[in-house]
């Protein structure tokens, strides 16, 4: 029996992966938000119930738990790291051992995410860029251009990533993840000092979506001024 190609191990289809992609970085952005709103709120509260005389012990239980936050992130975000650079090399692997199989555009995809992950943006790009040169029309060739334009985004190749978004523009331009990547147009020309061009690009996010993703593009408008 012939392997079905897929996206993912569990055999999702990529606009599943790329939907649950967008999912779950909004949802740590809302996480974070709702942390620092609990946190402020906090704080108000303890400014009005306590005594001037109090703020001392307050302040100490204060910098032991930023120490206790700080060292269990690190060890969480080192794991995190080690977890994708683990995946990176288990899909290297296979992709130096059966480089030609039906499956080598996925593991493409997902050893790219996981340097993405890893916060490797160059070595993400490299995967990205090799998948769309081998398989330019590949079911994965939408989602990963618009991945390599993040990737060279994160990496600070903005010149690149411009030029990727591009691309994605013309040939998907009716693809759900479209607002993405006038966004990733919008940081481009903005890290470019193209203001105005960056400005032009946050206003198409806005004018055709309304989520988290327009919200950033209205304050990133801001911030090109």
């Amino acid at each position: 029996m012939p392997i079905a190609r897929c996206s993912s191990a569990e055999g999702m289809p990529v606009s599943e992966i790329a939907s649950r992609a967008v999912r779950g970085t909004l949802a740590i952005a809302a996480s974070t938000l709702v942390g620092r709103v609990a946190s402020f709120l906090g704080a108000l509260y303890l400014m009005a119930k306590l005594q001037p005389s109090d703020f001392g012990v307050v302040a100490y239980a204060a910098a032991l738990l930023s120490v206790c936050d700080a060292v269990a992130n690190w060890g969480f975000a080192q794991g995190a790291i080690h977890r994708h650079e683990r995946v990176e090399e288990t899909f290297s692997t296979f992709l130096d051992r059966y480089g030609k199989h039906e499956l080598a555009p996925s593991a493409m995809y997902q050893a790219g995410q996981a340097c993405a992950l890893a916060g490797k943006a160059r070595q993400a790009a490299a995967y990205f860029s090799r998948l769309l040169a081998a398989y330019p029309k590949d079911e994965l060739a939408e989602v990963t251009h618009l991945k390599l334009g993040e990737a060279q985004n994160a990496a600070g190749d903005f010149q690149r990533a411009a030029t990727t978004f591009t691309t994605f523009l013309k040939k998907y331009p009716k693809s759900k993840f479209i607002y993405l990547a006038q966004f990733g147009m919008g940081w481009a020309m903005e890290n470019l000092k193209k203001h105005d061009l960056a400005r032009n690009w946050y206003a198409k996010v806005i004018e055709k979506h309304n989520g988290p993703t327009a919200a950033r593009a209205q304050f990133q408008i801001g911030e090109t001024y």
